[in-house]
Order: structure tokens, then sequence, then C-alpha cells
């Protein structure tokens, strides 16, 4: 699209054009598995282990009438405590579904939770008008 009119240059499309290349260039990246804490990654690491442990003896599928004797298996040889045959149906599914991604293995409890509000519909914009009007950058003055 041609942005000039004759003599004049339309403004407004050159500042959008603008606006869309830097949204083109920003770089988004993702986190990776050293940006979380000590725990979050001996966690995941453990996830692994286990999944590839029993992935190697697995024969048939991901049910628990497969897991069971691999799950007791499991705890004496890898000395650590063994999810469940669903839980441990549920991180191969994300760990297979992201292609072999660590991260896909990381615990979420942090999405747990209530998540319904709290107050409703009326109570928020009462909320919402005392915010307004007390949180202001203007500081009142000693005269008023």
């Amino acid at each position: 699209m041609n942005n000039e009119i004759g003599l004049f240059i339309d403004e407004a499309y050159t500042a959008y054009a603008d606006q869309n290349e830097e949204k083109s260039l920003s770089i988004y990246a993702d986190r990776d598995l050293a940006s979380y804490p000590d725990l979050i990654q001996k966690e995941t690491m453990r996830r692994v282990k286990i999944l590839k442990w029993i992935n190697k003896r697995l024969t048939g599928g991901w049910t628990e009438k497969n897991l069971k004797h691999l799950i007791l298996a499991a705890k004496q040889d890898l000395k650590t405590d063994i999810p469940s045959a669903r839980t441990l149906g549920t991180w191969w599914s994300l760990y297979f579904n992201s292609g072999y991604q660590l991260m896909s293995l990381i615990p979420m409890h942090h999405f747990k939770g209530n998540t319904n509000k709290r107050l409703s519909d009326s109570d928020e914009i009462f909320f919402e008008r005392a915010i307004d009007r007390y949180l202001v950058k203007e500081k009142p003055s000693i005269a008023h």
C-alpha cells in the first residue's frame, strides 16, 4: 500500500507501519529449565528419570495393568517415590505430546486453586471507584 497521496505523506499509515515493525522485531524467548528454582529443576529431572526408566522396560501401553509391577521395581531400583499409574500416564502424555520437551514436566501447582470471583460485580465496581479516587498521583496540599 502506498502511503503517499499526491505531494503529501499519509502520517497515520506511517505510524501504523512503524508499530507493526516494532512488533515483528521483538523477540520472545521461552524460559529454560535453568531459570527455575533448584527444587523445581530436581523434581523435573526426577520425573524424566522415572519416565525413561519405565518406558525402557514397558511392554504394551501405559495402562495400570502394565505399570503395576514396574512401579514396584522402579521404587527399589531408583530409590525414590514413584507416583500412581494414572499420574505416570499423565506425565507420559505431556512429555510425549510435547516432543519430549523437559519443560512439559515442570510442576504446575501454581495453576491450582479457586478461580471463582470472590466479589459480586456490583461490589467490584464500588472498589474500582474507591481505588480511582484514592490512588492518584496528585498529593493533596495543606491548604485544602
